[in-house]
């Protein structure tokens, strides 16, 4: 607790920096879309004069109408592979910048996150890094877009590997953090891998309150959406197929190969009764007679055969 009392309150600070944050990104953009007009200005000003002087040689000499198209088109030619080149070369120059900032802010946020996690812990990495850990986190870590981004990945890496008293306080640093407050949004976004990353945080951090909505997205529109929101569904309940009643469509092979899994791990003696189940869901009759097979629980059948499922 006092490492979450010395971490800054999200919500408290948000409506201070809030606006700040806005202008910090709008004047990122400012400067990127001002350095671009500069190489074009730069660029257009070079072929504005290698222009003015062909058309002075070409004035001073006398050459046939094909002879000079034919100059034209390579000079045109030359422009503009010296301008795709520049624009090449300012977009590597621009994209090493950012990797080179990301790089950065990772391993600022690992000597955090390592100093977080207690002494005793006996992973070399974190007790490397937490040997010369003086950092602190400020309020553009927090409220940064990109900056954010980073925080919650390292967050996540570190979280699921360790285990007991730290893995909790860093849950508690994801709360503290505010990221549980855009889980929302992100379930819901127009991008399949923002739902499921969010569905993966849902189960990483045992978060019960986003359950329900997890198990809306068992009818996403993606299947890799669905087979997350599944995933993580089976692992939240006694009885797996409690969950059929939110599956309208007929199961996929993986989505069968899931349940099978799910229901081969119960004890024979909480299993359910599988033919008692079609009358409560008949859009899956045919999976759950499979079912009936596979688990010996036809009367008369000495052998079941096994199912066979693709993954």
């Amino acid at each position: 607790m006092k490492t979450i009392k010395r971490t800054l309150n999200t919500k408290a600070l948000a409506s201070i920096f809030g606006v700040q944050n806005v202008l910090k990104q709008n004047q990122l953009l400012f400067y990127k879309v001002l350095s671009a007009i500069l190489m074009v200005s730069v660029v257009f000003k070079m072929v504005r004069g290698w222009v003015s002087q062909l058309l002075s040689a070409i004035s001073e000499v006398s050459l046939s109408t094909d002879e000079t198209l034919l100059i034209i088109a390579c000079f045109s030619f030359l422009i503009l592979m010296v301008s795709l080149f520049s624009f090449a070369y300012m977009h590597m120059k621009l994209k090493a910048l950012t990797a080179e900032k990301v790089a950065v802010k990772q391993e600022k946020y690992q000597e955090y996150f390592a100093g977080v996690v207690s002494t005793n812990h006996e992973d070399t990495i974190i007790k490397n890094k937490k040997q010369h850990n003086h950092t602190f986190l400020n309020k553009d870590d927090l409220f940064d877009t990109e900056n954010r981004a980073v925080l919650l990945k390292e967050l996540k890496n570190i979280h699921s590997f360790i285990k007991g008293a730290e893995k909790a306080r860093l849950k508690e640093l994801y709360l503290a953090f505010g990221f549980v407050d855009e889980l929302r949004n992100k379930l819901e976004s127009v991008q399949w891998v923002s739902r499921v990353e969010a569905i993966n945080e849902v189960k990483q951090f045992g978060l019960t309150d986003f359950y329900h909505l997890v198990r809306r997205r068992l009818e996403d529109s993606n299947p890799n959406v669905r087979k997350a929101a599944l995933s993580v569904s089976i692992d939240l309940v006694d009885n797996p197929l409690d969950i059929l009643g939110d599956i309208k469509q007929r199961l996929s092979k993986w989505e069968e190969h899931l349940f099978v899994k799910a229901l081969e791990r119960m004890p024979n003696h909480r299993l359910p009764y599988f033919a008692k189940q079609i009358n409560l869901f008949p859009a899956h009759s045919a999976f759950l007679h499979r079912m009936t097979e596979h688990f010996n629980q036809v009367p008369g059948k000495k052998e079941a055969p096994a199912l066979q499922v693709v993954a």
